[in-house]
């Protein structure tokens, strides 16, 4: 791929453009990415219709947020087919969550949209990671978007946290809540806690299943970090204009 760029001056020009045009987008991606932690404490499934629509609202915005930020990386027609993939899981993860809080659903529909949003979130920090990789410059706006990995990571542990619960129950020692969105809190803050290096110990993995879990996700942060300021300290470095020689360095 890099090959045929290369090759291919025209080509090279019109997808550093793209690259470019995106960068608008990664300051809002970091604030939409902000909210599901920032409203999960007025959300209440059984409440009044505004606390009722807290998640879903914020979740679809998250959703779509996405979809217009992380477009695929590769070109041609392999791009258009990995778009809509990623365009169809979004809309499925729109209408299982809205189906689940219109309708108070519990048992199997929770379930479903718990699983395509641990899935989408996956994708899209994949996605993320990919788009940092190929960034054509280091400034304000990739920084943001640097961030909103970081806080994306936090909501994909919460969410697969949950949806592990919801499978295995007993799996994180979260206390008794009525609903999924009472879990969802509580396993989001597990979820910052774990990558953050905190360990205050309140929310423990009880089995095995726990347990790799919150090792993984203790590692995943790790990595992203590693990764990210690698790639950008790189980009940053390699951008700048060489600085002249001094005399004494001079033959």
């Amino acid at each position: 791929m890099a090959g045929r760029q290369a090759g291919n001056p025209e080509a090279a020009v019109k997808r550093r453009q793209r690259l470019l045009s995106l960068e608008r987008q990664y300051p809002r991606y970091l604030v939409v990415s902000l909210l599901p932690v920032l409203v999960m404490p007025w959300a209440n499934i059984d409440g009044p219709a505004p606390q009722r629509l807290v998640i879903p609202l914020v979740l679809s915005l998250l959703v779509l947020q996405s979809l217009r930020t992380l477009p695929s990386t590769v070109g041609g027609g392999r791009a258009h087919l990995s778009d809509q993939w990623f365009r169809a899981l979004g809309l499925a993860v729109l209408l299982t969550t809205w189906l689940s809080f219109l309708t108070r659903s519990v048992g199997v529909l929770p379930l479903l949209y718990m699983q395509l949003a641990s899935l989408f979130l996956i994708l899209s920090a994949y996605r993320l990671l990919r788009l940092l990789a190929v960034a054509p410059r280091v400034n304000l706006a990739v920084l943001s978007a640097a961030a909103a990995g970081y806080v994306h990571l936090g909501i994909t542990g919460g969410v697969m946290a949950t949806s592990i619960e919801m499978l295995h129950p007993g799996t994180f020692t979260s206390g008794q809540f009525g609903n999924h969105v009472e879990l969802l809190d509580r396993l989001f803050y597990m979820s910052y806690v774990t990558i953050a290096s905190l360990g205050y110990g309140d929310v423990l993995p009880t089995n095995a299943l726990g347990q790799r879990f919150v090792i993984l996700l203790s590692l995943t942060s790790t990595m992203y970090m590693s990764l990210v300021v690698g790639l950008l300290l790189g980009r940053y470095l390699s951008s700048r204009p060489p600085e002249p020689a001094q005399p004494e360095e001079l033959p």
